[in-house]
């Protein structure tokens, strides 16, 4: 069925592209808005777990349609508001866009309206935060032995979340045949772990929502910059390195989106990796079937040009590097012909929040990604010697999940 909607919806990304009944399978939809304090996201999806598989992480295992919610300042802490999944209603339209209704909430690709009541919130327990600091600490020691991360405190304010917003001016990502979204020629293969997409590279805001507690009242005002993505998948990839900022000093509107993952070529999930297992050193082969996969996405507002350095575009890595101290430093280098990109990203470690995400074992929802909001983004093009873009974004989206170690040597 899946593999079905994948190619039946390959030039609608945005789309719904699941089911509610049987799993593994998630699907989300990525909302960021930026204002004049910080940073507010909001992702509503749905996740079904493995049928009858069991685990020691028994966070959120059953089917469930979700939605998440978080903001810099306060950037310890997800508030994951959780509900049957037949209360996730969906309508795709003809040429482009959605509707996705979760109880009185409703997400569309012009806006979006929020109420969210604290019971239905959902926290991770003791335990899996635990397991999720120890992970992460552990894959960064691999490259820096000697780093030191604090331990972090999270929250537990039970917020209820009301509000709306409406987008405007919204720039899409142009598509084409060989380019049906921003996966090009790879989202036309059916049977991927993970399939990303881009709703709209920006667009301005206005709406407000309000963080209610103890009957206090903390109101955002939404009037600055926002951003649409989405996943679909059984899996998300074994490592990745995500980075998004469209808060540019000098170039207001433009959009840079940076994604590199390990992409298994065979799902676990799927028929043929089961064959193929069954051989004499089946798991070995199956586990050459991956590539380091990467979108390189530069909105430029001021020309209205779309700089696509992706692998399918032949882009290639000369340097990937990262230095931690008390700050994680990532650097960089991106070729496409006569075109260079250099992106250099600053942020604080221990400072993210830590988001759900599908546990390996798909049986259920745990503490996987800590996502930073509040990262510092240098970026400069070049075409030869002319700088066709220079400038430095703010309040920055940056995800550093896996064996970053093992990534570094896929893309060399």
């Amino acid at each position: 069925m899946l593999a079905l909607n994948n190619l039946r919806l390959v030039h609608h990304s945005e789309q719904y592209h699941g089911n509610k009944v049987s799993g593994p399978y998630f699907e989300g939809w990525y909302y960021k808005q930026t204002h004049s304090k910080g940073s507010l996201i909001f992702i509503v999806g749905i996740f079904l777990p493995y049928a009858n598989q069991e685990s020691e992480l028994k966070s959120v295992t059953v089917p469930h349609a979700f939605i998440m919610a978080f903001r810099n300042p306060q950037t310890t802490q997800c508030l994951y508001y959780t509900y049957p999944p037949e209360e996730l209603e969906y309508e795709n339209k003809k040429e482009f866009g959605y509707r996705i209704k979760v109880r009185n909430s409703e997400f569309t690709e012009s806006g979006f309206k929020v109420d969210l009541d604290p019971k239905d919130l959902k926290f991770p327990t003791t335990h899996e935060e635990t397991l999720f600091l120890e992970k992460v600490v552990s894959e960064r020691k691999i490259l820096f032995p000697d780093l030191n991360i604090d331990q972090v405190k999270y929250e537990r304010v039970h917020y209820a979340v009301k509000g709306e917003c409406t987008f405007e001016n919204s720039v899409r990502f142009p598509t084409s045949s060989l380019v049906p979204s921003v996966m090009g020629p790879f989202g036309y293969l059916p049977l991927l772990e993970c399939y990303h997409g881009i709703v709209s590279l920006h667009h301005t805001l206005n709406g407000k929502v309000d963080f209610i507690h103890d009957g206090e009242t903390d109101g955002v005002v939404l009037d600055g910059e926002g951003y649409i993505e989405k996943d679909h998948g059984f899996n998300f990839p074994k490592s990745w390195i995500w980075v998004h900022t469209n808060c540019f000093k000098q170039s207001k509107g433009s959009c840079l989106l940076v994604s590199v993952a390990n992409v298994p070529m065979l799902s676990d999930c799927g028929i043929a990796s089961k064959l193929v297992s069954m051989l004499p050193y089946g798991d070995k082969i199956v586990s050459k079937f991956s590539f380091s996969g990467f979108l390189i996405i530069l909105y430029d507002s001021k020309t209205k040009q779309t700089f696509n350095l992706s692998l399918y575009k032949f882009g290639k890595i000369k340097k990937l590097e990262f230095t931690f101290t008390d700050k994680q430093i990532m650097e960089l280098q991106v070729v496409q012909g006569e075109l260079e990109l250099f992106v250099t990203t600053e942020r604080i470690l221990g400072t993210g929040v830590p988001l759900p995400g599908p546990a390996a074992d798909r049986s259920g929802m745990v503490p996987l990604v800590e996502e930073s909001i509040d990262v510092k983004v240098k970026v400069r093009l070049m075409k030869g010697d002319n700088v066709l873009f220079e400038d430095e974004g703010s309040e920055g989206g940056m995800e550093v999940v896996g064996r970053i170690d093992l990534l570094q040597q896929k893309t060399k």
